[in-house]
């Protein structure tokens, strides 16, 4: 094989003549900007690599949350599950909470969730939901509060829609009317979310599920949120604080709340101001959650990568979902940019509904509530709370 001595342009033979230098071609010197160029894309692909590295580490703290093992099934695969004889099973045996237990999230072996197309590719609803369950033992209970969070990209903001619980709705299965919030308590999560998407003709195929005590702990691991606490409220804040602080250890319970006016709350201290409802309604009630749920996301917001890191390693295991690894980095990628931009529904709306008084259920005009809520989900025109 020859070899080419490029200083002096001649081959490799062993004969001493000396032989023409080639011709210069041009064409194949690198000029100084393309160098500058192969800089550039060295540093973008380090710069690619350290940002691979920090999602798969988020990936690996996001693998802490409690993952609930749900079938999505196509409507066809759907059968109908007769509820009006139901019996609703015994508390499973399962850690206190005084030991860091927490409520499982209830799946009825016959009712999966409906699969559902989404409605529009940049719009995604979520159902996070609260159960009033007193203790870790009580696994089946009512679905207490029902937020849809909704990811806008294409408008660019969240959107939070409160579901009032006391809201009549057919549920599948049963051969009369009854809350919302009971859908859980008959057929597990599945349940509700069918019920939510029939009723609501909506597309939500994930949820996050949280009971009083995770829901603190989340909070707490933020580092608690800033609430404006009335005057009014304080005594109510105070009564709920005391029902949650009996149910724990003397060194887990929480101070009251003296003083009025905006001010940081621990866990316990913001979900026993979220459950108000004597004061007022249950309008206003599920407005204070919507606050909660507002200030833990601009609290999330502002927190630098270690902080967020931090949280993600501390404060996951404090709900349960069916949103995977991906989906979890996937929607707080989306949603911590737009903590700015957060709006918020009532459902019902005021004004579109009627009262049943025994038993008490909201009876809604959906005719008219339904293109209402669409409306604001999807940006077609302004919600009203």
């Amino acid at each position: 094989m020859k070899k080419h001595d490029a200083e002096t342009g001649r081959s490799g033979r062993s004969n001493s003549q000396a032989m023409p230098a080639p011709p210069v071609n041009l064409a194949h010197r690198q000029p100084h900007h393309a160098a500058f160029g192969r800089l550039v894309m060295y540093t973008v692909v380090a710069l690619a690599g350290l940002a691979t590295g920090l999602l798969l580490y988020v990936f690996l703290l996001l693998g802490q949350p409690q993952r609930t093992n749900i079938e999505v099934v196509d409507p066809d695969q759907m059968k109908l599950v007769p509820l009006d004889e139901l019996t609703l099973p015994e508390g499973a045996d399962i850690l206190p909470w005084q030991e860091g237990g927490h409520t499982p999230v209830v799946v009825h072996p016959d009712i999966p969730i409906r699969r559902v197309e989404r409605i529009d590719r940049d719009v995604e609803n979520i159902l996070v939901f609260g159960i009033d369950a007193r203790g870790a033992e009580e696994t089946v209970a009512r679905a207490d509060s029902l937020i849809i969070l909704t990811v806008n990209r294409s408008l660019g903001q969240i959107e939070l829609t409160s579901v009032m619980r006391d809201t009549q709705v057919d549920i599948a299965g049963r051969s009369r009317p009854d809350r919302i919030n009971a859908a859980y308590a008959y057929g597990g999560v599945g349940l509700l979310i069918n019920t939510l998407n029939e009723t609501l003709q909506l597309d939500i195929q994930r949820f996050v599920m949280f009971d009083f005590w995770s829901a603190a702990d989340l909070i707490d691991s933020i580092g608690g949120v800033t609430i404006s606490v009335s005057a009014e409220e304080i005594p109510f804040l105070n009564r709920n604080l005391s029902e949650m602080n009996r149910l724990l250890s003397p060194i887990s319970r929480s101070p009251e709340v003296s003083d009025a006016g905006e001010q940081r709350l621990n866990g316990h201290q913001a979900i026993a101001w979220a459950r108000i409802r004597k004061l007022d309604s249950d309008a206003v009630r599920t407005s204070r959650q919507r606050q909660v749920m507002m200030s833990m996301i601009r609290e999330l917001s502002d927190r630098n990568s270690s902080g967020l890191l931090s949280l993600l390693n501390n404060g996951m295991s404090s709900f349960e979902t069916n949103l995977s690894r991906y989906d979890m980095a996937r929607t707080g990628l989306a949603t911590l940019p737009l903590a700015d931009q957060i709006s918020d529904y009532r459902i019902p709306q005021e004004g579109l509904y009627t009262v049943q008084p025994d038993p008490w259920m909201m009876q809604v005009d959906w005719d008219q509530q339904r293109p209402l809520l669409h409306a604001f989900i999807y940006g077609e025109a302004d919600g009203e709370d």
